[in-house]
C-alpha cells in the first residue's frame, strides 16, 4: 500500500521554503492556538480538513487502485494586536504563492477563494485570516 500523503506537512513545507517563516517558531501545524509563550501573536496555523471522496481512475487493469485524493488545507494568518492589513496582505500573498507553486508531490493547490476570509479580532485584538485550499495527488 502506498502511503499517503501529508497535506499540511507538504503546504507548511512550501510556505517556510517560500520564506513565511518557520516551522515551530512562527508556523504551526494544527488549529489556531492562543498566543502564549511559544505561540506569538503573529503566525500562521495549517491544518488539513476533510476534502471530497477519492475518484478512482478508471481502466485500470491489475494491481492496487489507482485514486484522485483532494484534501483541504486551512491556512490561517493572524497578526500583531490591531494590526488589520498586515495578515491581510500576507494571507493574499499565500493564495497566491500556493497557486502558482504546488506543495512538492501535488499535482496543483487551488484556492477555495479569491480573498482570504475572516478578518475578526480575537481577545487581544489580533485579526486573523483564512485561506482555503484544494489540493489534488493520485496516489
Amino acid at each position: 500500500m502506498v502511503a499517503l500523503r501529508d497535506p499540511a506537512a507538504d503546504v507548511i513545507t512550501s510556505l517556510v521554503a517560500a520564506l513565511y517563516g518557520t516551522l515551530g517558531t512562527d508556523i504551526f501545524k494544527g488549529g489556531v492556538g492562543v498566543p502564549m509563550r511559544g505561540i506569538p501573536n503573529r503566525c500562521i496555523f495549517v491544518t488539513e480538513s476533510e476534502g471530497p471522496a477519492p475518484m478512482p481512475i478508471l481502466g485500470q487493469v491489475s494491481g492496487a487502485r489507482t485514486s484522485i485524493y483532494n484534501p483541504h488545507v486551512q491556512v490561517a494568518v493572524r497578526g500583531d494586536p490591531r494590526d488589520r492589513e498586515g495578515p491581510r496582505v500576507i494571507a493574499r500573498a499565500i493564495i497566491k504563492t500556493l497557486q502558482t507553486y504546488a506543495p512538492t508531490g501535488w499535482t496543483s493547490c487551488m484556492a477555495l477563494g479569491s480573498s482570504p476570509g475572516g478578518g475578526t479580532p480575537d481577545a487581544n485584538v489580533c485579526y486573523t485570516y483564512f485561506c482555503n485550499f484544494e489540493l489534488s495527488a493520485v496516489q
